[in-house]
């Protein structure tokens, strides 16, 4: 018997490369160190993809094209942490986002209620135009609380821990000074008028919060860079 005849048709299908199927194989790899998010996982196997065609472009066949491009990319050992330097951020905006809406609702949640309560006994009465003005000053709650970090990222450095700890005690200072005397001019005829105004005065707390975290964190990664 001949042995160099040619292989049956089992055998050309062993030696046949499926390319489907590696890279199939590729993502259960991936997935398994740790790597199993779809978005994440379409952007590698998009760039092994690249580099295969890359690499047959120039000749080389298919298994060793992709062996090739899929060693170029790295284990997953080696790309997780890299992934979640990038997703780190946006984890961190979402979490933002959804502490000023959860903060937010639970503020206005407590009024809603303690309204509620009085309306069903009797004691108070609440108008349409003051129902509109408290969901106003919620809206604009919620606008100051995504404004502040942008704010924040603005406002001049203070690299001085000594200048900056004065700054602050002035500006809390000053916010609570000038809160007080717009309460003391504000009429205040009855519980939810006083409610109303209160919630509209208070309404930029939240955002200033969010400026103040975003402006002393910049001023601490300044001062780290002196120091450095």
């Amino acid at each position: 018997m001949d042995s160099k005849a040619p292989p049956d048709t089992t055998q050309r299908r062993m030696l046949m490369f499926d390319l489907n199927e590696a890279i199939s194989e590729w993502r259960s790899r991936m997935a398994a160190g740790g790597i199993d998010a779809s978005s994440v996982l379409d952007e590698l196997e998009s760039h092994l993809r690249e580099d295969m065609e890359r690499r047959m472009r120039l000749g080389v066949d298919s298994r060793s094209a992709f062996t090739a491009a899929a060693q170029q990319l790295g284990l997953p050992a080696a790309l997780k942490p890299e992934f979640e330097k990038v997703a780190r951020p946006r984890k961190q905006i979402l979490a933002r986002w959804k502490s000023v809406v959860a903060g937010t609702l639970f503020a206005y949640s407590a009024v809603f209620i303690t309204w509620l309560v009085e309306w069903r006994m009797g004691k108070i009465e609440i108008t349409g135009m003051e129902l509109a003005l408290t969901l106003g000053s919620m809206l604009t709650t919620l606008l100051f609380g995504f404004m502040g970090r942008s704010i924040g990222a603005r406002i001049p450095l203070v690299a001085n821990e000594q200048k900056q700890a004065v700054f602050v005690l002035m500006a809390v200072f000053l916010g609570g000074a000038s809160l007080r005397l717009l309460w003391n001019c504000l009429p205040f005829d009855h519980l939810v008028q006083a409610q109303v105004i209160l919630l509209w005065t208070l309404s930029p707390l939240l955002g200033v919060g969010h400026c103040f975290s975003v402006w002393n964190d910049r001023c601490y990664t300044a001062r780290k860079q002196i120091k450095a």
